[in-house]
This record gives C-alpha cells, structure tokens and sequence, in this order.
C-alpha cells in the first residue's frame, strides 16, 4: 500500500512540474511588449482561414488589413515602444507598410506544407487573387509583393508571421473611391482551392 502510495505521489510530482514547464512557455510565446490596445485593433482588422483536403492542410492564410485606424494603432505602438517621433515611426515602416492614401493595402501571410503552392508573388502564380467589393465590384491587385525581410519587428507586430514555415506578402489595390475601411471580400482562387476572407 505505501509502495502504491509513493509512486502515485511520484506521478503528481513530476506531473505538476511539468505543468509548471509548459506553463512557464505558454507565458514565454505570448508578445507582453505589444499594449492590449495595438491588439485589439490588430484582431479587428485581421481574418484567416485553413485550407483543407482529406484531413490534410493544403494552405492556411492570415490578412490583415492596413486601414487609418490600423495604421494610426501601429504607429502609436511603435513611437511608445522606441520612444521615439511619430514621424520616426513611419520611416520605420518604410518599405514595409505603405502610407499612401490612393491606394487599400492589404497584408498576409501564407503557409503550406507543399513549398510550390505558396507562390503569390510569382508570375505565373498558382492563385488568382482579387477583392470583391461591398457593391460587386471586382478589384485585382495592382501589386503582389512578397516581404521578404522579416524582422523580429514584424514578428511581434504580426504575431501569425513565422518566416520558417510561410510566406509574408502586401497587396496593393487602387481604391475605388477615398475610404478609411476594408469592406468586402478578399477572394484566393485556384487549383488548389478557394479561400474567401470577408471584412
């Protein structure tokens, strides 16, 4: 009885210890340098979606889109996080984000097991993408570009970027008429599937 005794107390030791672990790196995975605000607007402005076949992963895509609440929320965060000028935050960001009012930026990462699916930027792409509008209006990118330097910035700003497994891209569309929102449908259409991701 005492010999049962002892190793059920082993078992809760060694159990609870390694709660404790895991634990210890779930607090280590969470960004506790980004403000609850910044992600808050983040998640407002974020969709993604997996897609699969046959209980296998074929592409999973996260957008967020680059709206003047974003951009405002994105250089408040950097200018208290540098301590530095509004203005000194946008050169940040320079080659990253656009800050151009003529045109909607929408930004995205993808990631799939089959390397040769995640060709966004490429010409010919395995993907035909496209934003459906809120009056039915299709607009096609003017540019697909991938972003290819990812920082430790982009990371924690983006917490669905992770460089060793996917792809991070911008697409730029010419606004239809001067709006401060991303209403309507971002459509990926191909081969290997349709996604729709919907503000």
């Amino acid at each position: 009885m005492k010999k049962n005794l002892l190793w059920i107390a082993a078992i809760l030791c060694f159990s609870f210890s390694g709660c404790v672990v895991i634990g210890g790196y779930a607090d280590m995975a969470r960004n506790i340098s980004l403000s609850e605000e910044y992600h808050a607007v983040l998640a407002k402005w974020t969709r993604g979606k997996t897609l699969y076949s046959q209980f296998e992963t074929k592409i999973r895509l996260v957008a967020t889109c680059v709206t003047g609440e974003f951009m405002e929320a994105y250089i408040a965060e950097n200018t208290r996080l540098y301590n530095e000028t509004d203005r000194a935050a946008v050169e940040r960001m320079e080659g990253f984000i656009r800050d151009d009012t003529g045109v909607l930026e929408i930004v995205f990462y993808a990631s799939s097991p089959k390397e040769e699916v995640n060709d966004f930027a490429s010409t010919p792409s395995s993907w035909v993408v496209f934003l459906q509008t809120t009056d039915g209006e299709r607009l096609d990118p003017v540019e697909i570009r991938e972003i290819k330097d990812i920082t430790p910035q982009v990371e924690a700003f983006f917490p669905y970027v992770q460089k060793r497994y996917g792809k991070f891209y911008s697409l730029l569309f010419q606004r239809p008429q001067p709006t401060d929102t991303c209403e309507g449908i971002l459509v990926f259409t191909g081969v290997v599937g349709r996604i729709e991701l919907s503000w």
